[in-house]
Formats: structure tokens, C-alpha cells, sequence
């Protein structure tokens, strides 16, 4: 396993996301996407729908279909905007770790160009967690419904045992694939392939890292649950005072106005988290795919190489 100074790559990590600060912006669709995906799946699975709303449905259908076809359409805005500006923060943090500077426009340009990429990338990998949770979970659910309870716990443990080192499989081959298909410049299918290459040469240094990430995470959400919480007490002592003064309206507005606050809070810093998230990975890349590592790799690669800019991102 290597030896990766994380201290030294964190406090790196934190000087280009302060000293980049156009890209708290592209952080913020980022940010901002992944919530959408989460507000979006979660609305699927808010349960049966009752007969009164039912009819209300079949007696508004072409409303219904118009505001259906606007949330698709927002949440396709949402999600590509995230996708280009994921791309434009690792080009812009792998330029600023070679001393290159850029600015919104160009690093927003770089993430256009990565777009298609980043996006198969992350539908495949998709794909690949939903058929996999898919395949293990249904004869699960199947066995536990029949009530074969000791069949079924016997599959469910097996599960756990083959989907835990698949899941962090795929989430390696997503994380490496998008910086092989940025900061090498490969097509999404090379830089899966090398991402795999990357991953099984680095099992160990790449679990530690995410331990790393998850620490990381761990400290943001208590310091982000320092943060609210005095904001929280604040709007309930206003909701009080709302309350007697004009009752159960007074609350609504104070919850509402509240929950915008907060919101807003919330995907401010994420967005910053997110800039520092990227230039951390982008550093820890650097750090175990230098080009000085002895690998096999093809002619074609070879010549890419030779012909590429200075210090080029390895690939095999």
C-alpha cells in the first residue's frame, strides 16, 4: 500500500477550492443536483395513491401531463448541469495542481466537452448498482415473503458478503473513470478500463482514502449541524411568537421561510465541499497514477503519451 501524506493533500485539497472560488458556482450545481436526485427518488416511493386523487388525476390529465413533462424536463436541466459542472471542477483543479490558472468560462467550456463522458460513465455505473441490488434483494424479498425466514436469511447474509465489495467497486470505477475521462482525456470506455486497473493495483490505498472521504464527512456534518442549529432555535422561537400573533398562518410562514434558510445554507456549503471533494480526489489521483508506476500498456497508449502534454495522467 502506498504511503499518501492525506494531511498534506487535504490542506492542498482546501487552498484550490478558497483560491478558486468561481468554482463554488459549478459546486453549487453539483450540490444542487445531487439533491435533486435524492428529492426525485424519494418522491417515487411516497406510497398509494388514495381514490379522491385518483380522480382528481383522470378529471385534470392533460395539467397533470403538462406539469410532469416541466418536472422531467427541470430535472434533465439539473442533473446535465451537474454533469458539466462536475467536469469543469476536476479540469480546473488538475490544471490549478499544474500552476495553470482558469476561469468560469473556460472550465465551463472543459466541462461541456467531458459532458457525454461523465454521463455514460455514470449511467453505466447506475445501471450496474441498480441491476446488482436488483438480482441479490429480489430473491431475498421472495424467500421472506413466502416465510422460508432461515432460507431467506441465509441468502440476505450472502448478499451482503458479494454486493458490499461490488458497491465499492462500482464506486471507485465511477470516481477513477471520471477522472481518467477528464484529466486523461479517454474515452468513457478506456477510462473504465483503466479505472478497474487502478482500482485492483490500489484496493488497500483506495479503501483508506474513503475512510479518509468518510471522516471528512462525518466532520462536515457536525459542523454543519453547529451551524443550523442555532438557526433552527431562532425560527422556532419565531414560530412561537407567530403563533400568537397570528396563529397557525404565523407558523406555516416561520417553518416555510425557515426551511428556505436553511436550504440555502445547506447547499452553500455543500457547494464548497463539493469544489474541495473533487480537488481532493484529483490530488489523490495524481498521487497513485503517476506515470513513473510500472503498468502493461498498449502501443496506442504508449504513443499517447509521448505526444501528450507535460506530466501526463497514466493510463494503461
Amino acid at each position: 500500500m502506498r504511503h499518501i501524506n492525506y494531511f498534506k493533500l487535504i490542506q492542498k485539497a482546501f487552498h484550490i477550492a478558497w483560491k478558486n472560488k468561481y468554482l463554488w458556482w459549478l459546486g453549487f450545481f453539483v450540490a444542487f443536483g445531487q439533491s435533486a436526485s435524492v428529492v426525485f427518488n424519494y418522491s417515487k416511493n411516497d406510497g398509494p395513491a388514495n381514490q379522491p386523487v385518483l380522480d382528481f388525476v383522470y378529471s385534470h390529465m392533460p395539467i397533470i401531463l403538462l406539469a410532469a413533462a416541466m418536472i422531467l424536463l427541470i430535472y434533465a436541466v439539473i442533473i446535465v448541469l451537474a454533469i458539466v459542472g462536475r467536469g469543469s471542477i476536476i479540469k480546473a483543479a488538475g490544471e490549478s495542481v499544474k500552476g495553470r490558472k482558469m476561469n468560469f468560462h473556460s472550465a465551463v467550456h472543459q466541462g461541456k466537452k467531458y459532458f457525454w463522458r461523465l454521463f455514460l460513465i455514470g449511467l453505466i455505473m447506475g445501471a450496474l448498482t441498480i441491476g446488482t441490488l436488483f438480482v441479490f434483494l429480489v430473491p431475498v424479498y421472495f424467500f421472506f415473503y413466502t416465510k422460508s425466514y432461515i432460507t431467506g436469511s441465509v441468502i440476505a447474509a450472502l448478499a451482503v458478503i458479494i454486493v458490499i465489495p461490488l458497491m465499492f467497486l462500482i464506486t471507485f470505477l465511477r470516481t477513477y473513470g471520471y477522472l481518467y475521462a477528464v484529466l486523461g482525456d479517454l474515452p468513457f470506455g478506456e477510462a473504465l478500463e483503466n479505472a478497474y486497473s487502478l482500482f485492483r493495483e490500489n484496493v488497500l490505498t483506495s479503501l483508506v482514502a474513503l475512510l479518509v472521504f468518510a471522516l471528512i464527512g462525518l466532520i462536515l456534518a457536525i459542523l454543519v449541524g453547529l451551524i443550523i442549529l442555532p438557526v433552527v432555535v431562532i425560527f422556532a422561537l419565531l414560530s412561537g411568537i407567530l403563533y400568537l400573533l397570528a396563529g397557525a398562518a404565523g407558523v406555516t410562514a416561520a417553518s416555510v421561510f425557515g426551511a428556505v434558510v436553511v436550504g440555502v445554507i445547506l447547499l452553500a456549503i455543500l457547494s464548497v465541499f463539493e469544489v474541495f471533494k473533487q480537488a481532493l480526489w484529483v490530488l489523490f489521483f495524481e498521487e497513485i497514477a503517476r506515470p513513473g508506476v510500472k503498468e502493461k500498456v498498449s502501443e496506442k497508449e504508449v504513443a499517447r503519451n509521448i505526444n501528450s502534454v507535460p506530466n501526463p495522467v497514466k493510463t494503461v
